[in-house]
């Protein structure tokens, strides 16, 4: 039976069910632990409500309100009992989130010694800091993924300068969460906000200062509810939240008031199903590497670590390290003389949003040179160097932006293609893909019938009985996708790079 608790008025809580709808009049406690007081109308449709206050965790008084729904609404006690039992869980499980947050203790930034301030200066004035960092970050502990792990502590440094998000997608298992986990844990404590998931109001619970240049990551981001994810995305745009709650003045009487939070935040976030666009076209997507060559570097990682080969100290210290310079960047702001002729190519699709995401990430990239940069009223300027990196970076994202196909469905696509090419055939059936590539059945299904609506695969012969024989329609339109972007970014650089001799 499906069940909710709804807690976006905490003065009146609302669970539902397909059987009653129980209204929690006044709310709950949230520190006297031993009881669960409550005032509870209980409503079904056809019938009249029942109106009734008492401890949830007496017994005798369950018992009595148990007797008294069966009577009116003429249902099973088993039912009921039913009814109720979720109805505590959901109220512990809410108070019990609601006391985790106000026991948090606040993070209090640390104070670098003379020492860790030199060795963060002289990391950060490095002149390969982009190469340097990109190895650095795989001596932390973070094996492959050599584009997806820069690219990923560039988009938690932003939080510090002009906010982006990322969201990782794959299958899971794959080791989407380890990467975020890994790169985060690159980034100061008093910095960073971690959530298994997020209920309508997670975000309510906060002042403005308490989260403003925080990093949040949100380890089941397609696991937030719908009303969670609205409020994230207005955070993400607008760096505020507004919403009108209802409560009661000394007299009983019902007012209205305006809960307002202001806040600037880089999100990330993992999932393992596709998410609605309004959520990613706010952040940059990255794709878990689920080669054989990554699955045997990371087994390999693994063995050695079991074997007492890899010197975990070391990582550590590499890790503080990356916290120590995140620690000593400070504001800046960034002037881009190449912006008016930067341009995103044609095949991109809802280009808008993207090209506001490039700018930042080169803004941000320039942000991150502040120590080896002149800097001049506090500004320092964009060079062709960063925009080179911003491309090699962004480009998975842009190729992603111009493919109609979805994420999963590009990936089983070109194993398709491999499949084919290895096994020199031209045609196959699903039965043979599926065994090859370990697909199960309806994830397979779903994919063949997006592949077939595109007519990106044709069915060559065969009916439903006894299946179908299938052809892929054009094995080389991902690769020339591909060639037309980087020609257009190649292209882009080369004028950029004649303007300024």
């Amino acid at each position: 039976m499906k069940t909710e608790l709804i807690t976006s008025n905490e003065d009146l809580l609302v669970f539902t069910s397909e059987l009653l709808e129980v209204q929690i009049l006044g709310g709950i406690k949230y520190t006297q632990l031993d009881a669960l007081r409550v005032t509870l109308k209980v409503s079904r449709k056809d019938f009249r409500s029942v109106r009734h206050s008492l401890n949830l965790y007496n017994q005798k008084a369950i018992e009595n309100l148990l007797q008294i729904l069966c009577d009116r609404f003429q249902l099973e006690a088993q039912e009921i009992d039913y009814v109720l039992s979720e109805l505590l869980e959901k109220l512990e499980a809410f108070r019990l989130e609601k006391l985790n947050f106000f026991s948090q203790p606040e993070k209090q930034a640390k104070v670098l010694n003379e020492k860790e301030l030199k060795d963060a200066r002289a990391y950060l004035s490095s002149d390969d800091l982009m190469e340097r960092t990109g190895v650095d970050i795989g001596k932390s502990g973070i094996v492959g993924e050599d584009i997806n792990r820069l690219l990923m502590y560039l988009i938690f440094t932003s939080r510090k300068h002009k906010n982006l998000n990322v969201i990782t997608i794959s299958e899971s298992g794959v080791g989407k969460t380890h990467l975020m986990e890994s790169v985060g844990a690159l980034i100061p404590e008093e910095d960073k906000i971690e959530f298994t998931s997020m209920t309508n109001n997670s975000l309510y619970y906060f002042r403005g200062e308490d989260l403003d240049k925080k990093l949040l990551l949100i380890e089941d981001y397609a696991g937030c509810s719908d009303e969670a994810l609205y409020a994230l995305r207005e955070l993400q745009s607008k760096g505020q939240l507004n919403k009108i709650i209802t409560s009661k003045d000394a007299k009983g009487h019902t007012r209205s008031q305006q809960v307002q939070l202001q806040a600037r935040v880089s999100v990330a976030g993992c999932s393992t199903r596709n998410i609605i666009t309004d959520n990613l076209s706010r952040a940059i997507i990255l794709n878990i590497d689920g080669s054989k060559e990554q699955d045997e570097r990371i087994m390999s990682y693994q063995r050695k670590v079991s074997g007492g080969l890899i010197n975990k100290k070391e990582e550590q210290k590499i890790q503080e390290l990356f916290k120590n310079c995140q620690r000593i960047l400070k504001p800046v702001t960034v002037h881009n003389p190449y912006a008016k002729d930067l341009l995103l190519p044609a095949t991109i699709y809802n280009p808008r949003r993207l090209m506001q995401i490039y700018l930042d990430l080169i803004s941000n990239i320039t942000f991150y040179h502040q120590y080896q940069r002149e800097v001049v009223d506090n500004t320092i300027k964009v060079t062709l160097e960063d925009i080179k990196w911003a491309n090699k970076l962004l480009f998975t994202a842009i190729l992603r932006k111009s493919d109609e196909l979805q994420n999963s469905t590009r990936e089983l696509y070109e194993k398709i293609k491999v499949y084919l090419t290895t096994h020199e055939k031209k045609s196959f059936t699903s039965k043979e893909i599926r065994f090859s590539l370990r697909i199960p059945n309806s994830t397979l299904t779903k994919y063949m019938k997006e592949l077939i609506d595109g007519q990106y695969i044709r069915i060559k012969s065969g009916n439903r009985y006894k299946g179908f024989t299938y052809q892929v329609t054009d094995e080389n339109e991902f690769k020339q996708l591909r060639e037309t972007i980087e020609n257009t970014m190649n292209e882009q650089l080369s004028f950029l790079e004649s303007v300024t001799k």
